[in-house]
């Protein structure tokens, strides 16, 4: 009787959390996912796509348990595509996914997914290319970004410093200069600054720095505190 009085409860996503949990630590792993279905289908037609994310994730977690590995891949996938944790569940992916398979089985999953724009000094898509050491699709994704393509290149040049070096060298002078002649104040010169010496560590880097420190020295000599911050970071560059 009390287990009826429950189920009346199930729309209450606590209350299923707590039934599933029941289920689960009994071993009732079918009877579990056919709750887990019922609260993904409702909260999808809810719009709660957070809360139908968390019911895939124990979803994921029985199936990790009973070594239900193509239920357990096809879940990862679809958490995959929805964006949060998203790094956590392709590594768990390319551990599943036989290695002969990997590749397609990836470029259809991204194709399946809605990438972020570069925040925060990291983006999603670049780090599976800098994963997947493809080097060539992390250089034609640098020159996608539409916002903040001088931080995205501060962030992952460095890994394309063999095979593309002579493309990205010109390619940080173009945007420095473009930043360097519209923002002013302290901040941005120190952008500017750590931005040159992440230009410095590529192939032929260095010769672009010292070229673009002596035209600033130059152009923007009335800007004494970008001419302190520049030689401060490259003291020995005059």
């Amino acid at each position: 009787k009390a287990a009826d009085t429950l189920r009346q409860y199930l729309y209450l996503p606590e209350i299923r959390k707590r039934e599933v949990g029941r289920l689960v630590d009994s071993c009732q792993y079918e009877e579990a996912l056919r709750l887990l279905d019922e609260g993904i289908a409702t909260a999808e037609e809810q719009e709660r796509f957070r809360l139908a994310d968390d019911w895939r994730k124990t979803k994921l977690e029985i199936y990790e348990t009973t070594h239900r590995v193509p239920e357990a891949i096809d879940t990862c996938r679809l958490l995959f595509i929805s964006g949060r944790d998203r790094m956590a569940y392709y590594d768990k992916l390319k551990k599943m996914v036989p290695q002969t398979q990997w590749k397609e089985f990836l470029e259809a999953m991204m194709k399946e997914t809605n990438f972020a724009d570069f925040t925060f000094d990291k983006n999603d898509e670049a780090d599976i290319y800098v994963k997947e050491k493809d080097n060539e699709r992390l250089y034609r994704w640098l020159t996608s970004v539409r916002y903040g393509q001088l931080q995205a290149l501060m962030a992952y040049s460095h890994h394309l410093k063999r095979t593309h070096s002579e493309l990205l060298v010109p390619l940080y002078v173009t945007l420095l200069n473009d930043y360097a002649e519209h923002n002013l104040g302290r901040n941005h010169y120190e952008q500017v600054a750590q931005a040159l010496s992440c230009m410095q560590r590529l192939n032929g880097g260095r010769d672009a720095v010292q070229w673009l420190l002596s035209e600033y020295r130059l152009k923007y000599r009335r800007r004494p505190a970008m001419m302190e911050v520049l030689d401060r970071q490259f003291s020995g560059a005059r």
